[in-house]
């Protein structure tokens, strides 16, 4: 599977080299959670919604009527946070702790989209399509996502998908616009049963960006 994705990119990749192209520049807010179920404690951790940075540069092509293919490189800071109860050696609650963990991502996808212009000025669109990420870095302030990354347990490249919509609207060569993004990973960042139970995150995330084009 992994594979067949990998040759889809490429030739929809070569694609982009032929007929009216548009380059664009997006760039807003993700969220997401790190949800983390072990089986231990039967419940899944990092329940609060984390906020990051995303933002990737573009080609859509060709400029069809009611359809255009588009090809992103970029970068997105998913993760989670919590708040946990902190014991001491008596077993009683002293309070809590915030707990953060932020994952920094390279993705590579491409999207069909699909779109119903009005008047040829505001266009308003849908897409799908796979992703290709890469996690080129994180940072926590307690060793949850470390924990199994000394081991090797990480799924460091990431398979996927996204789907989402936007709007924009033409200026003579100009494009300007926002667009809202649901992020699925088909495998797991973590997936073990290392001598502490049965250990499985995921990472989706939203995102909802800003994005400028110039028509080639």
């Amino acid at each position: 599977m992994k594979r067949n994705i990998l040759v889809v990119f490429l030739l929809l990749l070569n694609l982009a080299l032929c007929g009216q192209k548009t380059i664009t520049l997006q760039a807003g807010v993700s969220l997401s959670k790190l949800n983390w179920y072990n089986s231990m404690s039967d419940g899944l951790g990092y329940e609060e919604t984390l906020t990051g940075f995303n933002a990737a540069l573009g080609i859509e092509y060709p400029d069809r009527e009611y359809f255009f293919f588009s090809t992103k490189l970029g970068f997105i800071q998913k993760g989670g946070k919590d708040h946990v109860k902190v014991i001491n050696n008596s077993e009683n609650e002293t309070g809590t702790m915030k707990v953060i963990t932020r994952l920094n991502y390279i993705i590579l996808n491409t999207t069909a989209n699909f779109k119903y212009p009005f008047k040829g000025v505001i266009i308003p669109y849908i897409f799908i399509g796979p992703q290709l990420g890469y996690l080129i870095s994180y940072w926590e302030n307690v060793s949850s996502i470390q924990q199994f990354d000394n081991y090797g347990l990480v799924e460091k490249i990431r398979f996927g998908m996204i789907a989402g919509g936007g709007i924009k609207t033409k200026i003579n060569k100009w494009e300007f616009g926002t667009v809202l993004t649901y992020d699925y990973g088909f495998f797991k960042l973590v997936d073990s049963t290392l001598g502490w139970g049965d250990n499985k995150m995921t990472d989706n995330a939203f995102t909802l960006n800003l994005q400028i084009g110039y028509n080639l």
